[in-house]
């Protein structure tokens, strides 16, 4: 993960499989878009997994990407939050999917 966003000045590792714990930092997210009216959920835009050149806001999830120490490095509320994160000055797709309800990834609910 440090080596992907290695343009990040302090990538701190959290083991999350059971090894000695380290120090973490969380940061909240922002707040997503509205609730959509499709039977799709959203937890905010994200590296697009099939391409991998881009970001999309589709449901394709990572579950790990849900854990409070990286949730705000991998989920955005935006496509251009997103894209500076993943992909700093490089060219960066945007894959959007209308018609999904967002879910805060912090556990706050829709937003």
């Amino acid at each position: 993960c440090c080596g992907y966003f290695s343009h990040l000045k302090d990538c701190t590792v959290t083991d999350v499989c059971g090894g000695i714990p380290t120090a973490s930092t969380t940061a909240a997210p922002a707040p997503g878009p509205a609730d959509g009216e499709g039977d799709c959920v959203t937890h905010g835009w994200h590296v697009d997994r099939t391409s991998m050149d881009g970001c999309t806001n589709d449901a394709d999830v990572d579950p790990s990407w849900l854990d409070p120490a990286i949730v705000s490095l991998m989920l955005h509320p935006t496509a251009d939050g997103c894209c500076e994160m993943a992909f700093r000055d490089k060219p960066c797709a945007r894959y959007e999917v209308t018609g999904c309800r967002y879910v805060d990834p912090a556990g706050g609910g829709s937003g």
